[in-house]
């Protein structure tokens, strides 16, 4: 699972209140912790869908869901692939919002994942693998994990 291949990053990511290096050293995490009630998370959850591009082409555009952690609490997912910039390939990043209704907080959960590969098929496994690991991390808040 990918909680097992995640460490404690060494990097400092800004106001974060943890942040992991998962598996390759080009997958990153950083997490973020607030208090919030049920309407600021709406808030918060429409804020971050108001800022996403709404339109482009599939590889573009964000892909958004609403789900639930393992642990049946409420996560707006949204993922999309950045472009390629700066020397570096087109990122994968994955932001979702968690809110832990029993104790008020709003957890945001980034991930980020280079896509490095130089084949299309190959590009495509990564993206894939990205986006699952992503998932199961961001889906893995819960009582337990605390």
């Amino acid at each position: 699972m990918v909680q097992e291949r995640c460490v404690e990053s060494t990097a400092k990511v800004k106001d974060a209140d943890a942040a992991f290096e998962c598996g390759l050293r080009r997958m990153h995490a950083a997490v973020f912790a607030k208090q919030a009630d049920e309407a600021a998370y709406a808030a918060v959850v429409e804020n971050l869908r108001a800022r996403m591009p709404q339109s482009g082409t599939p590889g573009e555009a964000p892909v958004i869901e609403d789900t639930h952690t393992e642990a049946g609490w409420p996560c707006a997912r949204t993922t999309i692939v950045e472009p390629a910039r700066d020397g570096h390939g087109p990122k994968l990043v994955s932001i979702v919002l968690v809110r832990w209704p029993e104790k008020g907080v709003v957890f945001t959960v980034m991930f980020e994942g280079e896509i490095w590969s130089a084949s299309e098929a190959a590009t495509e496994v990564v993206r894939q693998t990205l986006t699952r690991d992503a998932h199961a991390l961001q889906v893995s808040l819960g009582p337990a994990a605390m």
